[in-house]
């Protein structure tokens, strides 16, 4: 009698123990890296409850980057973000040559950065945007290869970003089945561009391989024949460069707002 309840006992532990391991199998815990990206603004607890309830997901594993300028005050960042362990990477703002090469690439080397004058002073930011998420690929780089780690998913976003009518963590089930894509909220400011052939800079998604061209992606700009208009090289500008076209990414828009 004994016997017959250890054994039943012991065949159920054993069929639990099965069924536990198959559901771990099938369960995907993606390494997710949290690219922070750009000058930190005032708004640091609203974005600290955007990554800790829109972004963090406790089936996963997450890392936080943060890039920005070496000239700005990164103190109060660091103390908002002090447990997430954010390892931060700063740069030096861009030098004559660099612009000039940036310039070049955007075919706006007949104009002067003139702070004084809106049209110039417009470009230089835009021409600054697209430094620093050059840098962030950098900063993306660095820690890949002193930490020996490669994401499943890179989630670049701005420190000004306001996310809403949803959020990004439920969606990580949908995004592990096809990490090639490039996922971005349905809804976002500034939609300048047919919504298939550009992307929004304040949250955007993807593999690490793809996110890496994605930064750079003003290695590419001289593709693009800009039309020199202010609204198009506005740093702020959700969609801009014909960035998918160019890398031939496929966009998946979800089901989330996404405004500055």
């Amino acid at each position: 009698m004994i016997n017959n309840i250890l054994n039943q006992f012991a065949k159920n532990v054993l069929q639990f123990t099965i069924y536990l391991k198959i559901n771990v199998m099938c369960m995907y815990i993606m390494k997710i890296c949290v690219n922070i990206v750009g000058q930190p603004r005032h708004e640091l607890e609203r974005f600290k409850y955007i990554l800790d309830n829109l972004i963090y997901s406790r089936d996963h594993e997450f890392t936080y980057i943060y890039t920005t300028w070496v000239n700005e005050n990164t103190d109060e960042f660091k103390k908002t973000f002090n447990e997430h362990n954010i390892s931060i990477y700063t740069y030096d703002l861009p030098s004559k040559e660099e612009e000039d090469d940036i310039y070049k690439r955007i075919r706006c080397r007949h104009m002067t950065v003139d702070p004084t004058n809106a049209w110039s002073k417009t470009t230089y930011n835009f021409i600054l945007a697209l430094f620093i998420l050059k840098k962030s690929a950098m900063s993306l780089l660095k820690y890949s290869n002193t930490h020996k780690c490669l994401f499943d998913l890179v989630i670049t976003i701005r420190p000004d970003a306001n996310i809403y009518n949803g959020s990004i963590n439920t969606f990580y089930t949908k995004m592990s089945e096809n990490l090639n894509n490039m996922y971005v909220a349905q809804n976002q400011k500034h939609n300048i561009y047919p919504p298939d052939d550009s992307y929004p800079d304040a949250c955007f998604a993807a593999n690490f391989e793809n996110m890496i061209e994605i930064l750079c992606i003003f290695d590419h700009i001289h593709k693009c024949g800009l039309t020199y208009t202010p609204n198009v090289l506005h740093p702020e500008t959700s969609k801009w460069i014909y960035s998918t076209k160019i890398l031939k990414l496929n966009i998946v828009y979800l089901e989330f707002d996404c405004f500055i």
